[in-house]
């Protein structure tokens, strides 16, 4: 069971909100090709071009994929399908659908960003533009901590929205239905409907979801490095020390090690040294007292 504004609906797999995502997805009407770009900033265009759109399909395509999703009902699905009234119906549902699953991947994404390491996220929000190219991290300036906090409201509103808009919806029947027998029976279909519209959303989403997923394993990966370059850089380096590593990012952790923790190491021994030579020396102002 699964809630929807308060409502629980049944429904065969459990929705996208889970982040299970077990299977890989069947042939769908998406054939676009994505031209490549930097999947770990945001590029909503392109994103956009990976959700379907059922709206826009024909109303035969859409009910031979609809009847693909679950081989066992696919007669059923296009007996219910069969009439015009129908088809229009359920694909409005579909799209309805489609939006709250959309939202639901995407306010998974704002939240994981909102989950970083915020210190480092407020450098890179902070830091000239320079800085982050010429050390090859792949970073939207546009992501400071209000706005992830604005687009965590926007996409929460919208999801809101789009449950709402959805429930209102699934109280709702086509004209057609009151040719069926009865109530359970209709009722009935419309679960065999409603199952078959999660497969094929769950498959037609599979590359969108696929593409956040990316971007949260990129981030991860430009946010280390960040860290790496941020703890470089509070060590105030001279401006040769930023053009020698600022080049090759791999070789700050050695720089790290081999100047800063090295160098540090040595002044503590140098420090120990003193002390030592202050202590045994006969000449000092304590010896001199207990002389």
């Amino acid at each position: 069971m699964t809630k929807i504004s308060g409502i629980q609906l049944s429904i065969a797999q459990q929705p996208i909100a889970t982040g299970e995502w077990v299977s890989p997805p069947t042939r769908t009407h998406q054939k676009t090709r994505i031209k490549q770009y930097n999947s770990s900033t945001d590029h909503w265009k392109q994103s956009s071009k990976l959700i379907p759109n059922y709206i826009k399909l024909s109303g035969h395509v859409f009910k031979n994929l609809l009847s693909q999703a679950i081989p066992s009902y696919s007669h059923q699905i296009e007996q219910i399908l069969g009439s015009t009234d129908m088809l229009r119906f359920i694909r409005l549902r579909a799209k309805l659908m489609c939006t709250c699953f959309q939202l639901k991947i995407e306010q998974d994404y704002w939240n994981y960003i909102a989950n970083l390491n915020m210190p480092v996220v407020t450098w890179l929000s902070e830091v000239s533009k320079d800085v982050t190219q010429q050390n090859s991290i792949n970073w939207d300036h546009t992501k400071t901590e209000t706005n992830i906090k604005h687009r965590q409201k926007i996409i929460a509103n919208k999801l809101q929205q789009a449950e709402i808009d959805l429930y209102i919806h699934l109280q709702q029947h086509p004209s057609s239905s009151s040719k069926m027998q009865n109530k359970m029976c209709f009722e009935h279909k419309m679960n065999i409907i409603f199952n078959a519209l999660v497969v094929l959303i769950r498959s037609g989403l599979h590359r969108f979801h696929t593409n956040f997923q990316q971007k949260k394993i990129l981030l991860q990966f430009d946010i280390n490095d960040a860290h790496i370059v941020k703890s470089f850089y509070d060590f105030n380096p001279s401006k040769e020390q930023v053009r020698i590593y600022s080049s090759d990012i791999s070789l700050l952790p050695i720089y790290f090690v081999s100047y800063f923790v090295l160098d540090s190491i040595c002044a503590t021994d140098v420090a120990s040294e003193t002390e030592i030579m202050q202590t045994s020396n006969p000449t000092s102002k304590e010896a001199f007292v207990g002389d």
